[in-house]
């Protein structure tokens, strides 16, 4: 079982924005490198806040269950029996807030695998003693 989720710290936000940094570069090149520009600020918001696991679940989740199917609904892409070369550009907005709602997923499970971790003042669990070899009669204490 999971210990419950720690508060996340908050960051100095020089801090906070080298470290959004680091994080945006793979995350630029992996969705595209312009969507850096909506990242970086995003990240050091969330660093710098101190932003914790449920309220960024939540925005992913309104972004992903009210915001995309709405975008649908005002875009409206046009059927034309498989033939809508427009129908990605059409689409588009519901693609960028996803991208962002991935992006928000993405930080809130680092955010709870980190809480998860022991904290470093606390010494690490002991390992179990080592098993006994195989063929070995088990101990027995008391007379028989």
């Amino acid at each position: 079982m999971l210990p419950p989720l720690q508060v996340p710290r908050r960051l100095a936000l020089p801090r906070a924005a080298a470290l959004a940094a680091l994080i945006t570069i793979p995350l630029a090149l992996l969705f595209a490198k312009r969507t850096s520009v909506v990242i970086f600020p995003l990240l050091t918001l969330i660093l710098w806040r101190g932003i914790g696991v449920r309220l960024l679940t939540a925005g992913a989740a309104l972004a992903i269950g009210v915001a995309v199917p709405l975008l649908y609904l005002i875009a409206n892409p046009i059927n034309r029996g498989g033939y809508n070369f427009e129908y990605g550009l059409q689409t588009i907005d519901a693609h960028w807030v996803t991208e962002g709602a991935l992006v928000l997923l993405m930080v809130a499970c680092w955010r709870a695998i980190s809480s998860a971790r022991a904290p470093r003042g606390e010494p690490a669990p002991r390992a179990p003693s080592a098993a006994q070899p195989a063929g070995a009669a088990p101990v027995r204490s008391g007379a028989p």
